[in-house]
């Protein structure tokens, strides 16, 4: 009978290993990103390419992105949150890649669509919709914790 606390004590001990690992390796919470300043999100900031967010969106989860791009639909959940599709830019180029669409998870100030705006957000993993045509379509979501709209 003794040896449950001792067997529960250890799960304790490799669960909090385990927080820290993932803590560590830059992945945040929302109360962590919260706490953040401008300076500090933009410096945590990685830029990567939309294929690879894509491909890869599991290695990005809770990662700190930049992006730029332009708005192509906006819309707001009953949680009363606003969603913002928004087109990415090649960083190589000035070129705006319709069928690269990101899903943002925003609160702020009101946009239009064809706006211009760069995010720094973090990656919440892929989100399903349903289009206006009925076609069900995945992209990566990304909770937009700064943003400069007037780009």
């Amino acid at each position: 009978m003794k040896r449950a606390p001792v067997i529960i004590s250890l799960a304790v001990i490799a669960g909090i290993a385990v927080l820290y690992l993932l803590f560590a390796a830059g992945y945040l919470t929302q109360s962590q990103a919260s706490e953040l300043t401008v300076d500090q999100i933009q410096a945590q900031a990685i830029t990567v390419s939309y294929s690879d967010l894509v491909r890869n969106n599991a290695q990005y989860v809770g990662k700190i992105v930049y992006f730029r791009g332009q708005v192509t639909r906006i819309f707001d959940t009953p949680e009363g949150f606003t969603v913002v599709l928004m087109a990415v830019k090649d960083p190589s180029s000035n070129v705006y890649y319709e069928n690269d669409i990101v899903w943002l998870d925003m609160n702020g100030p009101q946009l239009n669509e064809g706006n211009f705006i760069e995010i720094w957000g973090r990656v919440d993993g892929m989100e399903t919709y349903k289009t206006a045509q009925g076609a069900m379509k995945t992209l990566p979501e990304i909770t937009v914790l700064y943003g400069d709209f007037a780009t």
